[in-house]
């Protein structure tokens, strides 16, 4: 069960980075400007090593979107 929460956890986190940088790029294109995005992810706090390491390899792709985490207690 605790592998399920985890997966479904990353799933749903690039499920959103992926659409973030979807609409931004669109965004970019009309605006012709290089802003970065901020994406806020709130997980829990025993998701904080696995979650720093997939968007640490998303934005080597995606230089424009700035993750910023808040983990907390997930009780």
């Amino acid at each position: 069960m605790k592998n399920l929460k985890k997966f479904l956890s990353i799933v749903l986190v690039v499920l959103m980075a992926f659409f973030t940088a979807c609409s931004n790029k669109v965004e970019s294109e009309n605006n012709n400007s290089l802003e970065k995005t901020n994406l806020y992810v709130f997980a829990a706090a025993s998701m904080t090593e696995t979650l720093t390491k997939i968007a640490n390899e998303y934005q080597k792709e995606n230089n424009n979107i700035n993750i910023l985490f808040n983990f907390d207690s997930s009780k």
